[in-house]
């Protein structure tokens, strides 16, 4: 089969395309073939070295998929030959809390990924697509729909009318617009690029900011009519933190999200 590897400190550029067997199916595996992937910003981190030490090298990356059951060596249960899965960014986080146990291994970066014709898996690493999404749609969601997903209603207080901050319009912050404006929830948003503003004012955005012509935006929005946030899905890190603590209420919520350099 074919497969991409990358060393992890060599860069995405110097991804190599190779020639390997098809995977063996052992007991209680499924064999996908991979239909689609996506590319998240951490994929670019572990081929650049900058994800940690101690990484599989040559390593298989992408950490999102979409795959078709063609081979079973297990139970079934739930799934059937030809179904479209996707895979769990954490193969062994399938529900309940996170724990450090539970996110020991995640795909394409301490374990081996999916950039690759065929897959194997137990059947507690994968859930199904349903129809109305493409290939292409449902392999964005496991690492930045979950993430943001998570923030805002796992581990997030829920009630009507919440206001929201979102930071940029990167994928986590897309995904938490998106589904913060499905619950009926007030969106602001800073960002560096006024047409990235105006694009995601067409997804639903209430209020967007510019925070190079306006650095201070944490007391823009505390005083303005959208007023303090109950909800920040922070994910700038030093640069953005101390303005999000000013323009959230007291008793709020803050989820620190991604490389926060």
């Amino acid at each position: 089969m074919k497969s991409y590897l990358v060393k992890p400190g060599s860069g995405i550029e110097n991804m190599q395309l190779s020639e390997a067997e098809k995977p063996t199916l052992q007991p209680g595996k499924l064999l996908l073939k991979m239909l689609a992937w996506s590319l998240n910003y951490r994929d670019l981190l572990v081929a650049g070295g900058q994800y940690g030490l101690g990484l599989p090298s040559p390593l298989i990356p992408i950490s999102d998929g979409v795959g078709e059951i063609i081979e079973s060596n297990a139970e079934l249960s739930g799934f059937k030959i030809g179904q479209r899965v996707a895979l769990s960014f954490f193969p062994d986080w399938n529900d309940g809390l996170i724990t450090a146990a539970k996110t020991k291994k995640s795909l394409g970066g301490t374990v081996q990924g999916l950039l690759a014709e065929f897959v194997t898996c137990s059947p507690s690493e994968i859930v199904s697509v349903p129809q109305f999404l493409s290939n292409e749609e449902a392999a964005t969601l496991p690492c930045a729909a979950l993430t943001a997903w998570n923030a805002l209603f796992e581990m997030g207080t829920s009630f009507p009318e919440k206001k929201i901050l979102t930071i940029g319009s990167g994928g986590v912050s897309i995904f938490a617009l998106q589904f913060a404006k499905s619950a009926g929830y007030k969106v602001v948003a800073i960002s560096r690029s006024l047409q990235h503003l105006n694009q995601l004012k067409e997804l639903g955005l209430d209020e967007g900011y510019d925070s190079v012509n306006n650095p201070k935006w944490g007391d823009t929005i505390r005083k303005s009519a959208f007023g303090e946030l109950d909800h920040a899905i922070e994910l700038g890190g030093a640069s953005t933190l101390p303005q999000t603590i000013k323009a959230t209420r007291v008793g709020g919520e803050i989820s620190l999200i991604g490389v926060l350099g």
